[in-house]
């Protein structure tokens, strides 16, 4: 299943949000938030936003925080000609900017990202990447 941790800059867990798809294909998501009970779904995207109000586009976020589109949806990439590096994405109503990377195990990963619709700015710093093998 995928999971989503998002830290304070002191590193204590804030929000932790799960979502993990059973044997029939059902989906089932949580969320915690620091200081409120355990809350489940069926839909990550809609409880994040019945507990917070903020719309956070999940089933993109994996594809966009590594710098690359979401397969399925029209998008329009821009990319630095001297590095070859995405420098911003639009798709889905959204505008997702990667003004800082870093290097992670030979690899070269966003590490500050900046996300944009009419009505919400998201801005993520990554510090530590966690690379898992397809085994994982």
């Amino acid at each position: 299943g995928d999971e989503l941790t998002i830290r304070d800059p002191i590193g204590r867990t804030r929000l932790k949000a799960s979502c993990q798809v059973n044997g029939n294909e059902e989906q089932r998501a949580q969320l915690q938030i620091a200081g409120q009970p355990l809350i489940t779904g069926k839909d990550l995207e809609s409880l994040l936003h019945s507990a917070t109000r903020l719309y956070l586009p999940i089933q993109q976020l994996p594809s966009w925080i590594t710098g690359r589109s979401h397969s399925g949806t029209s998008s329009q990439i821009t990319t630095d000609p001297k590095t070859d590096r995405t420098t911003q994405i639009t798709q889905a109503g959204w505008t997702i900017s990667y003004p800082e990377y870093q290097i992670q195990d030979s690899i070269e990963l966003p590490r500050k990202i900046l996300l944009h619709d009419d009505s919400t700015k998201i801005r993520l710093v990554i510090t530590r990447w966690q690379l898992l093998t397809p085994n994982d």
